[in-house]
């Protein structure tokens, strides 16, 4: 397997695929082989590809759907972010996973399965893996998981994506600073759809559509997600645009994903019942 550290269009592909096709990435933790304690800071967030899918052109939406995610025995939870401050000292523990679920501080906690990092290349300068943007990458999205489908816009030929920073359990903001860190064996379904659907990237579940944006703050981050879904809900539902922000302000929710990355990142969920 390749490893990358940046998205860049001027990344070599590991491997090239036609679309539609099945592929699977094996990634690392985000500590890479390390540990905490002894990672260094220009390798955090490696991410397995980048993956040349044929047929995808700038301008286009990759539709990556999440197959299953199968992790390692056992992963690595840290302090860090906000805390980090009110904490002396490097504390982090290794936890095993038994019985999907990992046991700390005596409680038992039920596996959630997501994907950290997932991305495509930029159109222009490359971008640390580290860093969340229009391209994907380091959302920290926990609905990135197994059944999701996640749709990113394509700006340079052959999209190049790359995923990993794989979580065995992460709460929403990622206000720990960190999830279970663990590698994992990521097998996706990659399709092509003709034209964007949005100008950021998109999730779909079972219940609900999403888009994810990220900036400096979380106050544009949010005031940019709820801008590209109400553009989104009019474009789909043919509304104009005062009725379709009236809908999303009724029925859609405004939640973090990460408060933690060089960007923050917010993500607005709108039920698909009402599409």
């Amino acid at each position: 397997m390749k490893y990358i550290y940046d998205f860049s269009k001027d990344n070599e592909p590991a491997f090239r695929v036609a679309a539609p096709a099945s592929y699977t990435f094996k990634t690392l933790s985000c500590y890479g082989d390390l540990t905490p304690d002894i990672c260094e800071p220009d390798k955090i967030n490696p991410a397995t590809g980048p993956l040349f899918i044929e047929g995808a052109h700038p301008g286009d939406t990759l539709k990556v759907t999440i197959k299953s995610i199968d992790l390692a025995p056992s992963g690595v939870v840290k302090v860090s972010g906000f805390m980090k401050h009110q904490i002396e000292g490097l504390h982090w523990h290794q936890l095993a996973i038994e019985n999907n679920s990992v046991v700390l501080a005596g409680r038992r906690l039920p596996l959630k399965k997501m994907i950290g990092v997932i991305g495509v290349a930029p159109s222009d300068d490359p971008v640390p893996t580290i860093t969340p943007g229009k391209h994907g990458a380091n959302m920290d999205a926990k609905i990135i998981g197994e059944g999701s489908i996640v749709y990113l816009p394509v700006q340079v030929e052959g999209a190049l994506l790359a995923m990993g920073d794989v979580h065995a359990l992460m709460g929403d903001g990622e206000t720990g600073g960190t999830g279970i860190e663990i590698g994992a064996k990521i097998e996706v379904l990659v399709e092509v759809i003709k034209g964007q659907m949005s100008q950021w990237p998109m999730v779909e579940t079972e219940d609900f559509i999403s888009v994810i944006t990220s900036a400096p703050t979380l106050d544009e981050a949010s005031e940019m997600a709820v801008k590209e879904m109400a553009s989104y809900l009019a474009k789909t539902l043919e509304l104009p645009l005062p009725e379709a922000t009236m809908l999303l302000g009724l029925a859609g929710d405004l939640k973090v994903c990460q408060i933690v990355n060089p960007l923050k990142t917010a993500r607005f969920e709108f039920p698909k019942k009402y599409l």
